[in-house]
């Protein structure tokens, strides 16, 4: 299947992504709902919005 060899899995939820996507650094993506606090759960979206990624 191609999903399975070239597509991207969202780091939120684990689906595929297409369409609208977040990049956060240079190996997450997210499809913007799943783009959140891990803490409070507020939403990160925003042009030029800064996050740090912390693992």
């Amino acid at each position: 299947d191609y999903r399975e060899r070239w597509g991207t899995r969202c780091a939120g939820c684990g689906e595929y992504v297409e369409g609208d996507v977040v990049t956060a650094g240079e190996k997450h993506a997210f499809h913007p709902n799943c783009f959140h606090c891990q803490r409070c759960r507020q939403p990160l979206l925003g042009q030029g919005t800064k996050v740090t990624l912390v693992q």
